[in-house]
């Protein structure tokens, strides 16, 4: 075991190959995303957050059925954190640092590659349903991914220990009917906000 692997081992714990159980539901997590996609049976979407210059995140996803409801997520390009293809995702530090994101349709798993770390709260009509365990290390291109028996419509990914950068993040492919509710519904609570 390298010093590098005995750190990763040591900030995250034993629980992160192991189910968490909250009532019936059951939450598994991935550390290696060729494990995490056989779990959703290869069907997911991807955000890769790439475009032609930076911009603050709010509706550019609602083609496929996401919002960012706070509307302080910052699309970027830094490619020496974001290996994949160069642009990602990062926390609004001077906010709550974290990426929220809601769903127009129920999901079932999300995951992210990126550099530092992440955790996940998982949260149905309101509620937290799923705290995650903190999984991330010095390194570029993490990945840890979730797969819940039990639905959910909201996620917000945190770094307790800094600032959260994401490269990619990954979940399940959106029920086209359900894209004009979420996208009604935000429109609304942005207006009551002015």
């Amino acid at each position: 075991m390298t010093a590098q692997e005995s750190i990763r081992l040591l900030i995250v714990g034993v629980p992160i190959l192991a189910c968490t159980s909250i009532g019936s539901a059951s939450f598994t997590t991935y550390t290696n995303f060729d494990a995490w996609q056989p779990a959703t049976g290869n069907t997911f979407t991807t955000l890769d957050f790439v475009f032609p210059q930076p911009v603050l995140l709010t509706t550019q996803y609602i083609g496929l059925g996401v919002l960012f409801p706070e509307g302080e997520e910052v699309a970027h390009t830094l490619p020496a954190s974001y290996p994949l293809d160069g642009w990602g995702v990062k926390g609004a530090p001077l906010a709550d640092n974290d990426i929220h994101i809601q769903f127009a349709t129920p999901q079932k798993w999300i995951a992210a590659h990126f550099p530092g770390g992440v955790a996940y709260q998982l949260m149905s009509n309101g509620s937290v349903i799923y705290s995650s365990p903190s999984w991330g290390s010095p390194g570029l291109s993490d990945f840890f991914g979730v797969v819940s028996q039990l639905e959910f419509d909201e996620v917000k990914l945190i770094n307790f220990s800094g600032e959260l950068y994401v490269d990619n993040i990954y979940f399940g492919i959106p029920t086209p009917g359900a894209l004009a509710v979420l996208a009604g519904g935000f429109l609304r609570s942005r207006r009551r906000r002015r």
